[in-house]
């Protein structure tokens, strides 16, 4: 059991992040795209 909810801790963070990259390369790209997030 305790197994399990380290695992399960562990896969969060790290959903975590690469949710928080996503979110870099989001702003990455809408940035070299003058800012319009409309086109992606």
């Amino acid at each position: 059991m305790l197994l399990r909810k380290t695992r399960s801790a562990s896969s969060a963070s790290l959903s975590v992040g690469v949710l928080r990259q996503q979110n870099a390369w989001l702003g990455l790209l809408s940035f070299f795209a003058g800012g319009d997030t409309g086109k992606l």
